[in-house]
């Protein structure tokens, strides 16, 4: 009785090899018709299945290529448009009394060009003023433009990238990216920024894949237009109305069931049948869809057919040294695909594997699904209750200053690693960078007992004693609170972006856990705001040594009346803006503070100490020069202008008759106010200045000494070798290789 269910099983062990080779014995001893027919619709079937794997596969594989590359030049975008500099030089315009924002503009956007790994052009708007800077076009009114009509028809929006595709508009023939400046508007944006990239380069990438079978690839957007093809006569155009189910329609960036499906099936246009595949990139909602003849992938189903045809009346012993050969010809093509195939696929494995945890983490996907997706790529992540540890690094900035950007990543790539293998003995663990400067440990354990708890916390001791002693990296360690699915992740890491945040009062170099927040001891904030006064008064009469002084005692007793960062952060804002009101006090409304550019920074604040060092160092010193400046000669203040002139632009030809006429006076009376306020040439100051910032770079970068010649103007190396060894006693490389040792 069982004998039929064990047979049933054999054949479904059985591998398309050997399936064909039955199917072709069959055709030899059962009506040629019949078996025919079973045959070609069984071969055809099969076939359609590899191609449809074979489909998603190679769409999964370009979708990341084109988000990728989409979010590096969002992210490049945001660095142009979010840059002080290009913000003020869209404020006050291009053309202005002082050019120095609209030439540090030039240098922004050329050095964000050059940080690329692909060409590309941009075209900065000047709304107020109609004008347009590019880097194709040069300076041009508005209305010379070429794409002024198109601005007007998509529009941007706040602090987002809008992604016009080639062939929208009469002279789109490009893919544009547009986005506002500032980045963060408040009524409207001052000017847009915009990248032209030759769609080419896109469009490469398709032609580097082969379908077979005489396939072609189509990535549309959400109306329907072809945005890339293999077929460059196509982009533009819109795609079939048959074709328009395989597409998605939803908002970008957002992430659902119904907007991350795939799908593949049969679909019939100009009375012709096609096999078609698609999937949706939730990041900018565009869909990508492959299609091919159905005629191609039958013709080897006929084959077997009219082979059959042929063969009805040979010998059975014939028939199947006919069918091995038959079965290894028609398989070896496939098998070569799925091979291909396969292999660019475990190079993918490592993305794909951080793209899944990322969007766990960020609550993007759901309990089922993110099972099945760890299961189908074999990422399991065990147990019934999850943790979520951060390692954060607490001086990112020096991080950065230290390494260069491939040294970065392999760093950060070694300490994922050397997190997992601490943590794989006595969990079930894997690692997330979610932000450049951050490590997510995610840990899972089948034990609900307190004990657990315990134990998880102790790992996350050895995590920040473990960076420090391999990786000389101080890191602050966050450990969430458990949760019991995978759902609960996303909180869990909430939970711990949250507590994180408290290193600003704990102190840096901590591991912070729930039980480490508590409220504070003090009940009233009286002593803060005397303590506020002093540092006001002090600043006031000119005495840094004294609000020095009373900012220490300010740091001390901050902890004993705040529990939060964001009381922290106002405390300091209000010190800001009271700073502001002085100088403006003083100088009759004619002076004030860069209170925008002084926020930001204060945001960019990880510890008291941090903040500290800050107000003492830059705050205060800034207080001071601009209260003096209220009172200080006219001539002083021209020379602290064209002191700051040099410092921007000492990358540039500085000559005495460029500055002097920048600042419309003559040489020699340059000359002379210089020397009578400085004790020293105009030449000379310059000259330092410049082995001053070439000392800086050959001590804290790998700039090429060629390199940081010809950035200082020096008309050769051996020019520049020789004024610096005059200068410092050293040759540039010497002083290299000192400094580093010093270090």
């Amino acid at each position: 009785m069982m004998r039929p269910t064990r047979n049933l099983h054999y054949s479904k062990n059985l591998t398309f090899k050997h399936r064909l080779m039955l199917i072709v014995l069959l055709l030899s001893v059962i009506p040629v018709f019949v078996l025919g027919m079973f045959s070609s619709n069984n071969a055809a079937s099969i076939v359609q299945q590899e191609v449809d794997r074979n489909h998603l596969m190679v769409l999964r594989q370009i979708q990341y290529q084109f988000d990728q590359f989409m979010k590096s030049m969002d992210r490049a975008s945001f660095q142009i448009a979010n840059n002080s500099i290009v913000e003020k030089s869209v404020e006050i315009g291009p053309i202005n009394n002082d050019l120095g924002y609209t030439f540090g503009t030039i240098d922004v956007i050329k050095k964000a060009r050059s940080m690329q790994e692909i060409h590309f052009d941009v075209s900065l708007v000047y709304m107020e003023e109609a004008q347009v800077y590019s880097t194709r076009y040069g300076f041009v009114d508005l209305t010379d433009f070429p794409f002024r009509d198109l601005l007007k028809s998509v529009g941007v929006r706040f602090n987002s990238m809008v992604v016009v595709p080639p062939e929208t508009g009469q002279r789109a023939h490009e893919l544009l990216m547009l986005r506002p400046v500032p980045a963060f508007y408040s009524d409207r944006p001052d000017g847009i920024l915009v990248f032209h990239i030759d769609p080419s380069l896109l469009t490469g990438i398709l032609e580097q894949v082969e379908l077979g079978h005489n396939g072609k690839i189509l990535i549309t957007d959400e109306q329907g237009a072809v945005v890339f093809s293999q077929n460059a006569a196509e982009i533009g155009s819109r795609i079939s109305a048959t074709l328009e189910p395989y597409m998605f329609r939803g908002k970008a960036g957002v992430v659902s069931a119904e907007s991350s499906r795939e799908e593949a099936g049969k679909v019939s246009m100009n009375g012709e049948d096609y096999l078609s595949a698609s999937i949706h990139s939730s990041y900018n909602n565009w869909s990508y869809i492959a299609i091919t003849p159905y005629t191609e992938l039958t013709k080897k189903a006929g084959e077997v057919r009219r082979f059959t045809l042929g063969l009805a009346g040979s010998l059975v012993g014939l028939a199947i040294l006919m069918a091995f050969l038959g079965s290894n010809r028609l398989y070896s093509p496939i098998q070569r695909m799925q091979q291909k195939l396969q292999g660019e696929f475990r190079e993918q494995l490592p993305y794909l594997r951080d793209s899944i945890f990322l969007q766990l983490i960020r609550g993007e996907m759901s309990d089922n699904k993110i099972r099945g997706k760890t299961e189908r790529y074999g990422l399991l992540l065990k147990g019934s209750r999850f943790y979520v540890c951060l390692v954060e690094m607490d001086d990112f900035a020096q991080f950065k200053q230290k390494y260069k950007e491939n040294d970065r990543s392999l760093m950060i790539y070694a300490l994922r690693k050397m997190l997992e293998e601490l943590c794989e003995n006595d969990f079930s663990c894997v690692t997330v960078s979610p932000l450049p400067n951050q490590v997510a440990v995610l840990i899972g354990t089948k034990d609900a007992s307190e004990r657990a708890d315990e134990a998880v916390r102790r790992k996350a001791m050895e995590f920040r004693s473990n960076s420090q002693n391999h990786f000389h990296l101080p890191v602050t360690v966050a450990l969430s609170r458990a949760c019991r699915d995978y759902t609960g992740i996303s909180e869990a890491y909430q939970d711990a972006s949250e507590l994180i945040g408290y290193r600003m009062l704990l102190g840096s170099d901590e591991l912070i856990v729930q039980d480490s927040v508590r409220m504070p001891l003090g009940t009233t904030g009286y002593s803060l705001i005397e303590l506020k006064k002093k540092i006001l008064s002090a600043m006031a009469k000119g005495d840094e040594s004294e609000a020095r002084s009373s900012l220490s005692a300010l740091i001390e007793a901050i902890p004993q009346h705040m529990h939060n960062v964001e009381s922290v952060l106002g405390t300091f804002a209000y010190l800001i803006g009271e700073f502001d009101q002085l100088v403006r006090e003083w100088s009759d409304g004619g002076g004030e503070l860069d209170t925008k550019e002084l926020y930001k920074q204060l945001l960019a604040m990880s510890s008291l100490g941090e903040t500290e060092r800050w107000f003492a160092d830059t705050v205060f010193p800034l207080v001071t020069n601009a209260l003096q400046d209220a009172n200080i000669p006219k001539r002083t203040k021209l020379i602290q202008q064209v002191l700051q002139y040099i410092h921007l632009h000492y990358d540039t030809d500085l000559g005495l008759q460029h500055v002097a006429d920048t600042f419309q006076i003559t040489p020699p009376q340059l000359s002379r106010l210089f020397r009578e306020e400085r004790n020293e040439s105009f030449s000379d100051y310059v000259l330092r200045y410049r082995i001053e910032k070439a000392k800086e770079w050959l001590a804290h970068t790998e700039m090429p000494i060629r390199e940081i010649a010809e950035r200082l103007r020096y008309a050769s190396v051996q020019n520049f070798t020789r004024i610096f060894k005059q200068m410092t006693n050293d040759p540039p490389g010497y002083y290299r290789k000192k400094s580093r040792l010093d270090e």
